[in-house]
């Protein structure tokens, strides 16, 4: 498996903020060796790339996002 790029970052609400990870749309088309088209498939593969790249725990069952600048996870606390 190819080694996947990602960065530490801050995701907000708009009222919260929280911890997450952060892959540039540059690096996600890298990895998956095609562009991302929002299938589950593509998903669990960057969640495994970035367990395997050192990335946190959490992201296996994370919300995410994506925007014009890529693709993303953030941790919510549990209540």
């Amino acid at each position: 498996m190819k080694k996947l790029s990602w960065k530490n970052t801050t995701y907000s609400d708009g009222s919260e903020d929280f911890p997450a990870v952060f892959i540039s749309w540059e690096d996600v088309r890298e990895f998956l060796g095609e562009p991302h088209t929002g299938g589950a498939d593509q998903d669990e593969r960057l969640i495994a790339g970035l367990r395997a790249a050192g990335g946190p725990g959490w992201v296996q069952d994370a919300p995410g996002w994506v925007d014009e600048h890529g693709w993303g996870l953030y941790q919510v606390e549990d209540a």
